[in-house]
């Protein structure tokens, strides 16, 4: 009798290499990008990594011809997804803010994470007041007074340094965060 894993090597011939055929066509970078938006929201520098990755395959460096056929196919691509508006940077931009927001970050922090997925142009499109920014700042000083951490430091100053820098850490301003300290302890 011969084993499963017998059969199975059996089945295939050694000599012959299965290769995954790549994407070249605009066809392809659209059924590839339809595919990984019905997941996710997604900006077009985004979308252009990920089809730019796909179009290289397993090479590291993808060669000059090869590279002057994928380039114009992908941009076709992409102008189609945005013409139809599945690719929308500003409603991304919007999705990342809101997001970040009710996480507790601050406007450095946001505007940071804008321009590292290349939104740079849609973060002042999405900036939040200045009251909204120091309500969030004052529920990050009210949450951060009801950990342990916060609870054992006995010095006054202290603890204003330490909340001063979670505020900070958290991408708000300087002032915004030492008004929001001195709002919560008085």
């Amino acid at each position: 009798m011969n084993s499963y894993r017998q059969r199975k090597s059996n089945f295939r011939p050694k000599s012959t290499v299965y290769e995954r055929r790549l994407p070249t066509t605009t066809k392809d970078f659209y059924d590839l990008a339809m595919n990984y938006c019905s997941r996710r929201e997604t900006s077009r520098a985004k979308m252009y990594a990920y089809l730019f990755r796909k179009a290289k395959g397993p090479a590291r460096v993808m060669d000059e011809e090869r590279r002057l056929v994928v380039e114009p196919a992908i941009q076709d691509a992409l102008n189609q997804l945005e013409r139809q508006k599945v690719i929308d940077d500003e409603r991304y931009a919007g999705i990342l803010v809101r997001d970040y927001q009710r996480r507790a970050k601050g406007q450095r922090y946001i505007a940071l994470k804008l321009k590292e997925k290349g939104l740079e142009s849609q973060k002042d499109s999405n900036k939040p007041d200045a009251d909204e920014e120091l309500e969030r700042a004052l529920q990050v000083v009210e949450k951060s007074l009801l950990k342990t951490r916060f609870k054992k430091i006995e010095s006054p100053f202290e603890l204003r340094q330490k909340l001063t820098q979670k505020l900070l850490a958290s991408g708000f301003d300087l002032t915004l965060s030492k008004k929001a300290v001195s709002l919560k302890l008085g």
